[in-house]
């Protein structure tokens, strides 16, 4: 072999060991970046099991929460017809003293 043909031979193995160096550092440039993906991920999946516990809670509140003021409602709706009831009898107690008072007025006046 001639030495210009040694000599570019020479050449490529350099720079194909070099481009073999520059891919090993990038592919463990890589892997490290997958590595915190990887770790990215495994927190993100464990704060989406987080919110949905907390959003499932939360469900479970809101229906407590909307019996509670159903009930409390129903309570008011009651307590609001006892109140109505206990004012139309003591109007019906004091039509009734009105009236008997005018009779007795009317009875002893001159």
């Amino acid at each position: 072999m001639s030495e210009e043909r040694l000599d570019r031979l020479e050449s490529l193995m350099q720079d194909l060991i070099k481009m073999v160096a520059v891919n090993n550092t990038m592919t463990k440039e890589l892997k490290s970046d997958v590595a915190v993906l990887k770790d990215d991920i495994a927190v993100l999946k464990s704060d989406v099991a987080q919110l949905k516990t907390e959003s499932a809670m939360l469900k479970k509140n809101q229906e407590l929460f909307r019996d509670e003021l159903f009930a409390r409602s129903a309570r008011m709706d009651d307590l609001r017809r006892e109140v109505r009831d206990k004012i139309a009898e003591k109007a019906l107690n004091t039509n009734y003293a009105v009236s008997m008072s005018s009779s007795i007025i009317r009875k002893f006046s001159p």
